[in-house]
């Protein structure tokens, strides 16, 4: 190990030395400090690291001038572990990158917030590149390293693993870390011996592998990994492609092996046959993700004998119906719905729309993107019903209008994730718009939709669709109809939505109900 690489020292079994510990770079540090020998008794620490090139706050050698009092440099540097841990736990909590590199400087600061400290920079580590992982296992690797069974959470679904290059430093984790609660993995080509020896080695109860399955083995080889899948909390599995024999080997194993203790399932592979094995099984499962599944409306209206709170039938053309529909709102308590690219017809997405408003008063995420043949009256009309919606996904339905922002600013205090690409709509529109939802986090026009500007709003001649007696914008009112004036280019309000509300940013029920 290069002894100059980046590193933080962690107390040995021997509480006199310390070890000097490699970290990856994508673990940032401000300057290299070194451990002093000797600590004199009155230094409270301060005087533990040598430190020429950058001081924190809190930080004083004793040679500094202007040092703090010895009172409150006792009380900074001896804070009670549970007070030091509640404060590291919330900095930067919303970057992981920015809170990974605030966690390694203040194990830095003395041998007190080390020991601290060490275990949270340990428990979530942050790796985001084939170097980084490389110095991260070699760190693993260390003879007296004691944080192993400090990592609880393990994400490597930025780096594409593969046989045999990365067998042996899968190897090494399960090796070295025996209590991951959560594993995340993007695989490539990866035998399903390997997973069963890296899952089976840790109390996992969260489990995502994405990407593409390898050699196979026969069934009675995976006692350890069906053992491990029984003790699941939350499952995703997207691997291989459609006609994959793997993948339904995977899905096979999965509705056999899952047991009461599910609540989350996304399984690619998943058949209508497979359902009733689930249902029996996995008894309690709430959460539920089947998107682009061939299944039957005979299947769906089994789903109604789970009480699903989040259920995703993205792309399920065949199977979701009038009838299903109705008996999925009210045999379910459900609050996240997708039902995307399932209508293609006006009088279907007429009633589809019609049934939420009447049934799904209670959502809180719903997602109808793709429902092309979607009539403007039917959705100005399903929008006042929609009082709890959080999140509400109205892509590519052309009959989003400046209408349409107005009833959702009078009819849903509670939105704050709204996507609305491909919709055209006037600079102005989306401003008042947001102007009047202060709430609004995401909002996703970009990719596809036509922001228009005073120009070509001049050019057009817009009305509002609906019939008489509908709660909208006053008829002919062209002035509500574009709110003109904005007078900002549309590549430059582009930008600026994508700064403020994170425009970029997919929506998704994944998002809301990640475990």
């Amino acid at each position: 190990m290069d002894m100059n690489a980046p590193y933080v020292a962690i107390p040995s079994h021997n509480p006199n030395s310390f070890l000097r510990i490699a970290l990856p770079p994508s673990w940032p540090i401000t300057a290299k400090r070194e451990c002093d020998d000797h600590v004199d008794d009155d230094d409270e620490g301060y005087g533990s690291w040598s430190d020429r090139n950058h001081q924190h706050p809190w930080y004083h050698t004793q040679s500094h001038a202007g040092r703090k009092p010895k009172s409150q440099s006792i009380i900074i540097a001896h804070l009670i572990p549970e007070l030091l841990c509640m404060i590291m736990k919330r900095a930067d909590r919303e970057d992981l990158l920015s809170h990974q590199a605030t966690l390694y400087n203040a194990a830095l600061v003395n041998r007190h917030w080390n020991v601290v400290i060490a275990p949270l920079l340990y428990s979530k580590p942050v790796i985001t590149s084939f170097h980084a992982f490389r110095l991260f296992t070699g760190t693993l690797a260390l003879p007296n390293l004691i944080h192993g069974d400090d990592i609880r959470v393990l994400d490597l679904t930025q780096l594409r693993l593969q046989t045999p290059t990365h067998t042996s430093l899968l190897t090494l984790i399960s090796e070295k870390c025996h209590s991951i609660h959560t594993l995340k993995l993007w695989i490539e080509s990866f035998d399903i011996l390997t997973i069963q020896h890296l899952v089976s080695t840790s109390p996992i109860t969260s489990l995502t592998l994405l990407g593409h399955i390898g050699r196979w083995a026969p069934e009675t080889s995976l006692l350890a990994l069906r053992k491990r899948i029984a003790q699941l909390r939350y499952l995703h599995i997207d691997v291989g492609f459609d006609g994959d024999a793997f993948r339904f080997r995977l899905a096979s194993l999965v509705s056999k092996s899952v047991s009461p203790s599910l609540a989350y399932l996304r399984c690619s592979g998943i058949e209508q046959t497979d359902i009733p094995t689930l249902i029996d099984r996995a008894p309690n499962l709430s959460r539920g993700i089947f998107t682009w599944s061939s299944f039957t409306p005979q299947t769906l209206s089994h789903m109604s004998k789970w009480r699903l709170q989040t259920l995703d039938l993205r792309g399920c053309l065949a199977a979701v119906t009038p009838h299903v529909l109705t008996t999925l709102l009210t045999t379910c308590p459900l609050s996240s719905l997708d039902i995307s690219f399932t209508s293609t017809s006006l009088d279907e997405s007429t009633l589809f729309a019609s049934l939420i408003a009447q049934h799904g008063k209670n959502l809180n995420h719903l997602f109808i993107a793709g429902w092309t043949n979607l009539p403007a009256t039917a959705l100005h009309n399903l929008i006042p019903a929609l009082r709890n919606i959080q999140t509400l996904s109205l892509a590519w339905i052309p009959a989003v209008s400046a209408c349409t922002l107005d009833l959702l600013a009078r009819h849903c205090p509670r939105l704050q994730r709204l996507d609305i690409r491909g919709a055209r709509l006037c600079e102005d529109a989306l401003r008042t718009f947001l102007l009047r939802t202060p709430g609004m986090e995401i909002l996703k026009v970009a990719h596809g939709s036509e922001i228009l500007t005073d120009d070509t709003m001049a050019e057009m001649d817009l009305t509002i669709e609906g019939e008489e007696g509908d709660e909208v914008m006053p008829a002919g009112s062209a002035e509500n109809a574009t709110h003109t004036g904005s007078g900002m280019p549309s590549v430059a309000f582009l930008e600026w939505l994508k700064k403020e509300y994170r425009s970029a940013e997919m929506i998704g029920i994944e998002d809301e109900d990640e475990a």
